[in-house]
């Protein structure tokens, strides 16, 4: 699923959450790190990706998904590994 449709499903949820009495400014951190880094998992997670797969079909070397998925999920996986070591322990900080 690309990133902005979940984004925006999200949204009244944490609101929902928040009416509720819960304190909602970290899942707010977690779904702007989760549709960021997370649109970079799969060739389909963001329209960026999206674009850059269907003009890269113009090149010698297209990227397919398995490429895709053997270059961009471990960065995705990487990036929101250090986001979110760095959100648990910097959070208190800001």
């Amino acid at each position: 699923m690309d990133n902005v449709p979940i984004t925006i499903a999200l949204i009244p949820v944490i609101q929902g959450l928040g009416e509720a009495g819960m304190d909602i400014t970290p899942l707010w951190w977690a779904l702007a790190f989760g549709a960021g880094f997370g649109g970079n998992g799969t060739i389909i997670g963001s329209t960026a990706n999206i674009i850059v797969a269907t003009l890269s079909e113009k090149t010698r070397t297209p990227i397919t998904s398995q490429l895709w998925n053997k270059r961009g999920l471990p960065v995705m996986l990487l990036t929101c590994a250090i986001a979110s070591i760095l959100f648990a322990v910097l959070y208190k900080t800001f």
